[in-house]
């Protein structure tokens, strides 16, 4: 019985591997639209719990058509850079699908993965697209900030709050625990604010925007942990303490790293 389970999952990996292939060589290749329903099709093929990280594809479709924009403006530069979006792109599309369809046994490391690329992404293209100091530009950049940034966290505490990874999920247990939080919505719309003006704080930073970007990631990956912590009752005064050195040196090595543009 375990070998065959072993033989079920390695198949189901391969097939995993197999549309994160189509979704990076398909940004690559293929126009938006056509990329667009590509992605649609490789999500809902098979149709099981399609809305369970359905906020996740959309941030992620929507990062996808950003580097479609951003990948020509950076091609002086790095002239790889449409090749290594892509690879990141089809990691994320990887993991996705592979927590949607339970095709990982340990899925609550590779959700939190996910989750820390997809905000890296987002805040890659925000911090990229409000360098111009244009007003209407800004506007529509801090739309999508928060569009995002309000779809990633209320996936992030559904997931935390609905047993998605310690039980089953859809049981009444999960549904009744989600129920409760839907009346929190608050919650959700004050860390997106939150990390919204981090992002104002952090962009006036003249470290360039990857590690801008580096920067409110570590912030936001270690307020996620932290808040996780408090739900499960493990925000310990040594956890405080340790979270607190992570972000010191962390962000010393962050600063040490940039190439400071006065």
């Amino acid at each position: 019985m375990g070998e065959r389970l072993r033989l079920i999952l390695r198949k189901a990996h391969w097939s995993l591997a197999l549309k994160g292939l189509a979704f990076g060589l398909g940004w690559l290749w293929l126009p938006g639209w056509l990329f667009a329903l590509l992605a649609l099709f490789l999500y809902f093929k098979p149709l099981f719990q399609p809305g369970k990280l359905l906020r996740s594809f959309f941030v992620l479709l929507g990062l996808s058509l950003g580097f479609s924009a951003l990948a020509p403006a950076l091609l002086p530069l790095f002239s790889g850079i449409g090749e290594l979006l892509a690879a990141f792109l089809a990691a994320l599309f990887f993991l996705l699908m592979g927590i949607k369809d339970l095709a990982f046994v340990h899925r609550s490391g590779r959700y939190l993965l996910l989750y820390a690329g997809l905000f890296l992404g987002v805040f890659m293209l925000s911090f990229w697209y409000a360098a111009p100091r244009d007003a209407l530009r800004l506007l529509l950049v801090a739309a999508l900030f928060l569009a995002a940034s309000t779809l990633l966290f209320r996936e992030f505490l559904g997931v935390m709050r609905d047993n998605l990874f310690l039980g089953v999920p859809g049981t009444e247990e999960a549904a009744s625990v989600w129920d409760e939080w839907k009346r929190r919505r608050v919650l959700v719309w004050a860390l997106a604010f939150l990390v919204f003006q981090l992002f104002w704080a952090v962009n006036l930073l003249p470290i360039g925007f990857l590690m801008q970007a580096a920067l409110l990631l570590l912030l936001v990956v270690l307020g996620s942990d932290a808040l996780r912590a408090h739900m499960q009752g493990a925000l310990t005064p040594f956890y405080v303490l340790r979270a607190t050195t992570v972000l010191i040196f962390a962000a010393l090595g962050i600063f040490a790293a940039s190439n400071w543009e006065l």
